[in-house]
């Protein structure tokens, strides 16, 4: 009885050991990937800054916005949904309503250049969701319609493009145009099912197509020394935030959606966050200002609330599509989504917050 209640030792310990050495050693491969990422991110940034052009930040983030189509469109339960042309037709969309807006000096209110691609996205992922359903039934009126419409969408970008105008200039027309064509596209899925398709489609074009080519936008308004912050704001919390719920996380806030997650991880990224915000500020890295380091402040808190909802966002849709990680691509850092899942609301919160925050 007494042997009973001794304390293991010897190779009863031996399983723990391996799995501490093997966690210890997956945060360490993850650091180190991610510190290669982040060279190739400043080799970037160095071509923007010397070229003074911010096409190149536009096509290295399509470029990734593309990779990320492409996994999520063979992703879990998501494979043949004929998602990748569904994804990758409102990218270009997008790519050139930010390349035509970039070739014009000044450029548009970053809220209004913002919605009129979200507007894009979301037109053309209904049109080619709707132009893909009538060419798997084969019926030519209908196909000749949705044809039809496409032409109309790229003569109208050509004729906004060869007057030398923003297409922001018409995003009364845009957002008219998005709503008159969701109420199409739901009489045309009579279905919940084929609703669902399409909620999917539109959604998923959304979340991958608009932010990083949207990057080229944050830096024409706020040059390299924006576009560097805000990536090290959208990491900086994701980093502490790890290392912090691996040291001292107890709590899972969010256990059926994120199980890794921590309470200690949330508070631990946004103290980090802020905290950048603020030095950021201090240092003069982040552009200036309007309300000086508590402006900074602001800056990093409202990016890094952003970067955590938007990886809570990506394992909402890994677990939708019953995947751990969005891929293998990237090895220990498991997929092109797993890396920029922070960017994809992020983006979108600094071109809207931002401008209420830093000068231009």
């Amino acid at each position: 009885m007494a042997e009973t209640g001794r304390e293991p030792s010897g190779p009863e310990l031996e399983p723990k050991s391996a799995a501490q050495i093997s966690r210890r050693s997956r945060i360490w491969k993850r650091t180190w990937f991610g510190a290669g990422l982040a060279l190739a991110t400043a080799g970037v940034l160095w071509l923007a800054h010397e070229q003074g052009d911010a096409r190149p930040v536009l096509f290295a983030g399509a470029l990734i916005a593309f990779l990320a189509a492409v996994e999520a469109s063979v992703m879990g339960k998501l494979f043949l949904r004929g998602l990748p042309v569904i994804l990758v037709v409102p990218l270009v969309g997008v790519v050139l309503a930010e390349s035509a807006s970039l070739r014009i000096s000044p450029g548009a209110a970053p809220l209004a250049q913002l919605g009129v691609e979200i507007s894009i996205a979301a037109l053309l992922a209904m049109l080619t969701h709707l132009l893909t359903r009538a060419l798997s039934r084969r019926k030519l009126p209908r196909q000749l319609l949705i044809l039809g419409l496409c032409m109309a969408m790229v003569a109208g970008f050509a004729w906004l493009d060869e007057r030398g105008r923003h297409a922001s200039a018409h995003l009364p027309l845009f957002l008219l145009a998005t709503g008159a064509l969701a109420l199409v596209s739901l009489a045309a899925c009579r279905t919940p099912a084929r609703r669902t398709d399409l909620a999917i489609s539109v959604g998923l074009a959304l979340w991958i197509a608009v932010p990083l080519p949207a990057l080229a936008q944050v830096e024409r308004l706020w040059d390299s020394a924006g576009l560097v912050s805000l990536i090290v704001l959208s990491k900086v919390g994701d980093i502490a935030g790890y290392y912090v719920g691996n040291a001292i996380g107890k709590s899972h806030p969010f256990p059926n959606l994120s199980p890794g997650k921590t309470t200690a991880g949330c508070v631990g990224s946004l103290v980090a966050g802020v905290a950048a915000g603020g030095a950021l500020a201090w240092a003069g890295v982040l552009p200036e200002p309007i309300w000086g380091i508590a402006g900074g402040l602001l800056a990093g808190a409202s990016v890094n609330v952003a970067a955590q909802a938007g990886d809570l966002l990506e394992s909402w849709v890994k677990r939708r599509a019953g995947v751990k990680d969005s891929s293998s691509w990237l090895g220990p850092s498991g997929g092109v989504l797993d890396v920029v899942d922070s960017f994809l609301l992020s983006v979108p919160a600094a071109l809207i917050f931002w401008p209420l925050l830093l000068r231009s």
